[in-house]
């Protein structure tokens, strides 16, 4: 097998996911019914040999079991606890969503039989006088989150450890103790909190909730109606932090550290301890660990002069990522990751390299689409590979999404360039006046995409919804087809007839 990361990773994946999307019992269910095949592809001579197959199936039956003893083990326990008060003690872990929501790891909860160390999100009518890692206890009631099949609210906190939903009894007593032994990770927390301050000091509000959106995927503070004009026009992937965020904060630091007269070895050193830095600003969300355990890979090949493949460090970021935890699979924000990137390295190069030969045959406008080459094929790739999951979590799928890309992404990368710069000037006592007209540049930016969107999402069908049941029937047909013309592509040649069916 020439790549089996990118097997073994993409095939765990794809399982957790179904798994998560359904629910436990089918991944009992499904665990067996693989295992079975497994048996059966070792028992066929020609099918062993090939040893696709029998690993794949041995993944998947991995994969459907691991997430079975995960929901077994962590989430039936935790289950008990739904709609009981209990006292509870515990540490803040998160910054607080939207000033009134906090994320607290318990080390005590007052019910008999009752896991004692699980995370919650507790909800209050006004934001607690308390730092990170400060001790909170008293008296709240808990409730699961809602789960209507499918990717729900269960399965979005699921993907950051929550399985549980409190609120305190405020008029009852409640303590803070603050705690001097920190952790790490706090340190990291209070960076990010002191940019997200500085980022604000120097943008008008709505500038500055766009810049925190995009940048550090924080959209607590952005309005409604500019979320959901990112979401009609299908750009909505810009204020979920992962690779391409990972990618452009990456290239801006290798770039800025080469002007330096560091060796291209240190220089792509300090770039991956950089990436790790980028990742606990973002709270080592899935996608960002994912794009940055590639990007790792990729600058360490670099350093040991070793040519990195890109599909295996797709496949092994993927299955690094969700091992430790399977919920992973529901995090929206992974798949779309995932699947775009995958997209990019497969397609990517014969997409654009058709736009330009279809460039050379236009009379008019040929420089401007050979151009546009690249970003278009990227977005069509990306688009394609990520369609699916669109259509399942979001119900609606934009029409003209690569036209919104091309206007918005690259001002988007550079807005983001300028953000961090002058977010990070602006904290420096000497160099602060060059952050000022940084904030000024992307300020600038921020409303030339804020108008864009607004713009496009006026276009008459933008969107179109995709809730009716004929269109998932659609969706899972021409999966199946197209999966089917990739099984049998060398042998037949049924892709462009299938992608056509």
């Amino acid at each position: 097998m020439k790549r089996p990361m990118a097997t073994v990773g993409f095939t765990y994946l794809a399982a957790l996911v179904a798994a998560t999307y359904f629910n436990a019992d089918f991944a009992k269910i499904m665990s067996i019914i693989f295992f079975v095949l497994f048996i059966i592809s070792l028992v066929i001579k020609s099918i062993r040999k090939q040893k696709v197959l029998p690993i794949a199936f041995f993944t998947v039956t991995v994969a459907f079991a691991v997430y079975s003893v995960f929901n077994y083990v962590n989430v039936k326990p935790i289950e008990q606890l739904n709609e009981q008060d209990a006292v509870i003690s515990g540490k803040i872990c998160e910054l607080p969503y939207t000033r009134c929501y906090y994320v607290v790891e318990t080390d005590k909860i007052d019910l008999d039989g009752a896991p004692q160390k699980i995370k919650l999100r507790i909800s209050m009518s006004k934001a607690l006088d308390a730092d990170l890692y400060d001790k909170i206890s008293g008296k709240v009631h808990m409730s699961l989150p809602s789960d209507s099949g499918g990717f729900s609210s269960k399965t979005y906190y699921a993907a950051k450890g929550i399985h549980m939903l409190s609120y305190l009894y405020e008029y009852e007593d409640y303590q803070i103790k603050s705690d001097e032994n920190k952790p790490i990770y706090y340190y990291f927390l209070k960076a990010k909190q002191t940019l997200i301050e500085s980022i604000r000091t120097l943008l008008p509000k709505e500038q500055a909730s766009v810049a925190v959106g995009v940048l550090l995927g924080d959209k607590n503070l952005m309005d409604d109606e500019i979320k959901s004009n990112f979401k009609a026009i299908g750009i909505s992937h810009l204020l979920a932090v992962s690779g391409l965020h990972a990618s452009v904060i990456a290239t801006a630091i290798f770039a800025l550290l080469q002007m330096t007269k560091l060796s291209k070895k240190w220089v792509s050193l300090l770039t991956c301890v950089a990436i790790v830095c980028f990742m606990a600003l973002t709270g080592f969300s899935a996608s960002v660990t994912r794009a940055g355990i590639m990007l790792i890979m990729f600058y360490l090949s670099k350093f040991f002069y070793v040519k990195s493949d890109s599909l295996n460090s797709l496949g092994l970021a993927t299955f690094v990522i969700t091992m430790f935890n399977p919920f992973a699979a529901g995090d929206l924000g992974l798949l779309m990751s995932v699947l775009s990137t995958l997209g990019i390295i497969l397609f990517e190069d014969k997409f654009e390299a058709k736009i330009k030969n279809l460039a050379k045959n236009l009379k008019c406008g040929s420089k401007v689409l050979d151009k546009l080459a690249g970003t278009i094929s990227v977005t069509l790739c990306a688009t394609i590979m990520t369609m699916p999951i669109i259509m399942l979590s979001f119900g609606k799928v934009s029409l003209i999404n690569v036209i919104s890309n091309i206007l918005i992404v690259f001002p988007t990368m550079l807005m983001m360039i300028f953000t961090l710069i002058f977010s990070v000037l602006y904290l420096i006592p000497f160099f602060k006046f060059i952050a000022i007209p940084l904030a000024f540049l992307a300020g600038l930016l921020i409303n030339y995409i804020i108008f864009c969107a607004n713009l496009l999402a006026k276009i008459p069908f933008a969107s179109v919804s995709t809730r009716q049941p004929m269109v998932l029937f659609w969706l899972a047909v021409t999966c199946i087809l197209i999966a089917l013309a990739l099984f049998l592509y060398e042998k037949y040649k049924l892709l462009k007839l299938s992608a056509i069916l």
